[in-house]
């Protein structure tokens, strides 16, 4: 039976995370897994208009690099882009990145 300190030393040890790549607007872009608190800080966003631009300025990076793509500084340049499929994509694919069922979230 495992002690106290393996347990942590599981629990603590470096987590992969998942990453995916989309294609948004011909541009290539990575998009990884949330920590826990980069998620709260996604949900402390209490208007629901800036959580997409929040979650791409996150958690966006140039593909196979630790560079973010965007910065605070771009919120309103993402939310002036025509809404389209993209969209619906970013969605399923903060889905499958953080496991949960974002628009259920949402209706909620």
């Amino acid at each position: 039976m495992p002690d106290r300190d393996d347990i942590r030393a599981r629990l603590f040890a470096k987590k992969e995370r998942k990453s995916v790549t989309i294609d948004l607007w011909d541009t290539e872009i990575e998009l990884r897994q949330p920590t826990v608190a980069e998620m709260l800080d996604q949900t402390e966003e209490t208007d629901q208009r800036v959580m997409i631009a929040s979650f791409l300025i996150r958690q966006a990076y140039i593909p196979g690099t630790d560079e973010k793509v965007f910065d605070f500084a771009d919120q309103s340049g993402i939310l002036n882009w025509p809404y389209g499929k993209w969209v619906q994509e970013l969605t399923n694919a903060l889905r499958d990145l953080t496991d949960l069922d974002i628009e259920e979230d949402v209706k909620e």
